[in-house]
């Protein structure tokens, strides 16, 4: 199973590449890529997969992912949301610090070193994880960080540990849910709601990604932009390149751009065409 989570991302990056797809059909998609060690996760939409059958006298077999367009589980759309993902990210404060990363380009500094640990419920006190958490981000030096990172982790609280989404369709907790919340106090630990720093406000993941889509969508875009470029030309970026990935970005969200449009436009941009590698020590 470990290496069906592994290649899921990889199938659906390449689907995007190579079908020519919409650059923000990273974030949220009808299509996804799984095979017999992930269909558990996708309830009726996993009977859309041609039947596998085992091969006598081999346990375990790794078996190449099948394209299914996701109509029963929604809450699966994009890589935000992929199996593997969440369960390489565990808990909302890693998840939240991945998702405003590697999605929305932002670099956060190192936490201080006397941070400390979300206190515990002391005697009798039956608080959520997210009521304790606001006890913690209190000190306002932790709260610069935490004001971005929380609201987006929080996002994904009706996902497990190994990814699994525990909300069922009619909207009601599971009984692993229920089972959890009983032992932590209040419900609202799966209170997915947040509000953004910029003030825009969400009741779930799915609200999440439409923010990332619209009001979010040039910050998500340049960041592909500068990911890109930066792979492209084997280095960081340079305040010289701005110039560059702002004129990309802008031609991309005018176009509603796709990722062919964006590695064509990288290719063809100045940094990469006027590239100069320097000669290493003894060549001429």
């Amino acid at each position: 199973r470990m290496l069906a989570l592994k290649s899921q991302p990889l199938d659906f990056m390449h689907y995007l590449f190579t079908e020519d797809r919409p650059l923000l059909e990273l974030v949220d998609s009808e299509t996804t890529f799984i095979n017999p060690h992930t269909a558990g996760l996708y309830g009726a939409d996993a009977r859309q997969m041609t039947r596998y059958v085992r091969q006598k006298g081999i346990e375990i077999e790794a078996v190449p992912n099948q394209k299914i367009t996701l109509t029963a589980t929604s809450e699966r759309g994009g890589i935000l949301t992929m199996p593997g993902i969440l369960a390489m990210n565990r808990g909302p404060i890693i998840r939240g610090t991945w998702m405003l990363e590697k999605i929305l380009g932002e670099e956060l500094p190192d936490p201080p070193p006397d941070v400390g640990q979300v206190p515990p419920n002391r005697g009798e006190q039956k608080l959520s994880f997210r009521q304790r958490f606001e006890q913690h981000r209190s000190n306002p030096t932790c709260a610069v960080c935490h004001d971005k990172v929380d609201p987006l982790g929080f996002a994904l609280e009706d996902y497990g540990t190994d990814g699994r989404y525990l909300r069922k369709p009619n909207g009601r907790l599971s009984k692993k849910q229920k089972k959890q919340a009983e032992a932590a106090g209040p419900v609202d630990n799966f209170d997915t709601s947040g509000r953004l720093p910029s003030g825009e406000t969400f009741a779930d993941i799915n609200g999440l990604k439409q923010i990332l889509q619209t009001s979010q969508r040039r910050a998500v875009v340049r960041n592909f932009v500068e990911r890109t470029m930066s792979y492209a030309l084997c280095r960081s970026l340079m305040i010289y390149d701005r110039p560059t990935v702002e004129a990309i970005t802008d031609r991309m969200i005018e176009s509603n751009g796709t990722w062919r449009d964006l590695f064509v436009a990288v290719a063809g941009s100045v940094p990469f065409r006027e590239t100069i590698i320097p000669a290493t020590r003894g060549q001429q």
